[in-house]
């Protein structure tokens, strides 16, 4: 089962599946991307800054966005991964 949570991108994991608050287009957040070379060598890897978050399209190709990680976003998580989510975040502040 999956839940869909408004948050925000800032604090979504790397890994996750989510749409643009409006959107139905499904990403996947990244804080990197690795760029290798036809023999599967890694060229080069680039960083966000620390206030932005990489949106990679599911479907492939180059479909990507740059969005600031204060923006509101929607996390299809499965029901599994919110429950550790909330777990972690609220043992980590007490």
């Amino acid at each position: 089962m999956t839940v869909k949570i408004l948050m925000l991108l800032k604090n979504v994991p790397v890994g996750s599946i989510v749409t643009k608050k409006t959107g139905t287009f499904l990403y996947i957040v990244a804080d990197s991307i690795r760029v290798f070379n036809g023999s599967g060598c890694l060229v080069h890897e680039y960083y966000t800054p620390e206030c932005y978050r990489l949106l990679i399209s599911t479907k492939g190709g180059d479909a990507h966005n740059l969005l600031e990680s204060e923006k509101e976003v929607i996390w299809h998580a499965s029901v599994e991964d919110a429950k550790r989510y909330i777990d972690q975040k609220y043992n980590n502040e007490e």
